[in-house]
């Protein structure tokens, strides 16, 4: 109980540092170029035009995290409702690639799918689309070049689970990093330098969604680099209309 108690101190300060730290950041760029407006510095039309664009994509920036900020705080008092329904994960996903191919395409992400469990499970259609949006944002924001490689692989398993494995060939992480990616506003850059890149809940979003649906969310890495990242999920009889 004290050892909870401690990781749930260090957890909160962690989370109020790295507030402080990715609010601080873009907040600071702002007042650098609203001042640059104000005392005449952006004096031509190019530039008064640039330094606005800058303080409109750090206001984007600032309610991103915010946005994330908030729903990691509801899921983690479990102030958001599920609404769950029967899904057979196969068609689930065939139909998102069919849907997404040529918009993730475009982004630069080359998504693949292969599975054949026709088996239930139930999930939040809304909540679980975040898992997977977050997901493939991680990948490619993490990715080795130009474009992220991200397969999608489902399979059954013996203990009456059905298994998701979300793999991408990004340049992965440290082993001694993995258990860190669950805590929130953890970023492997130890200098927390690039804010826009992501607030470093991501991660930490997806874990509290898999286990508000009764699964398990796992990470490793891949002998041959990448990330693999597991969502385990309890089959289900199919509900009835």
């Amino acid at each position: 109980s004290r050892e909870q108690q401690y990781r749930y101190e260090q957890n909160r300060k962690e989370l109020i540092a790295g507030i402080s730290h990715d609010l601080s950041t873009p907040l600071t760029a702002l007042k650098g170029y609203a001042s640059g407006i104000l005392d005449g510095i952006a004096r031509t039309p190019e530039k008064q035009h640039h330094y606005v664009e800058m303080i409109y994509q750090g206001a984007l920036t600032m309610e991103k995290l915010v946005d994330s900020l908030f729903l990691f705080s509801k899921l983690d008092l479990g102030r958001i409702p599920f609404h769950f329904e029967s899904v057979i994960l196969m068609d689930y996903f065939k139909d998102f690639v069919a849907e997404k191919h040529r918009e993730l395409c475009e982004r630069g992400i080359d998504l693949t799918f292969q599975g054949t469990s026709t088996a239930h499970v139930l999930i939040d259609r809304l909540q679980f689309q975040r898992v997977i949006d977050n997901l493939l944002e991680n990948s490619w924001k993490y990715r080795r070049g130009d474009r992220s490689g991200v397969q999608l692989r489902l399979s059954n398993r013996a203990d009456h689970k059905l298994q998701l494995h979300f793999i991408d060939d990004g340049i992965g992480v440290e082993n001694k990093d993995l258990s860190k990616l669950f805590d929130s506003f953890y970023r492997t850059d130890p200098a927390r330098s690039n804010v826009a890149k992501g607030s470093g809940l991501g991660l930490a979003i997806v874990q509290k969604v898999v286990e508000h649906m009764g699964g398990t969310f796992v990470l490793s890495n891949r002998p041959q680099g990448g990330l693999q990242a597991d969502v385990l999920l309890h089959k289900t009889a199919p509900l009835r209309p």
